[in-house]
């Protein structure tokens, strides 16, 4: 294999990678935001903010959070 395969496999790879990191910004803000609050994950409104601009819809968001956290159970000695 020659160095220009390897950096053309390179590129392909790190584009893919990029690719699974960037939000989908069409998604039901309100069921994301539920989700994340549920499984215990702190609120990623700032990143889907810079990520998705005005797509991003921060009151359906953190309105999703809030009841997702309220619906995890307490956890043991707290």
């Amino acid at each position: 294999m020659t160095v220009k395969h390897c950096l053309a496999a390179a590129c392909v790879l790190l584009n893919g990678g990029c690719a699974a990191l960037s939000p989908d910004c069409a998604q039901n803000w309100y069921e994301s935001g539920q989700r994340h609050g549920r499984l215990g994950i702190q609120p990623w409104d700032v990143q889907y903010a810079a990520a998705c601009g005005s797509r991003f819809d921060q009151a359906r968001y953190v309105s999703g959070w809030q009841a997702g956290a309220s619906e995890r159970p307490a956890q043991p000695g707290s």
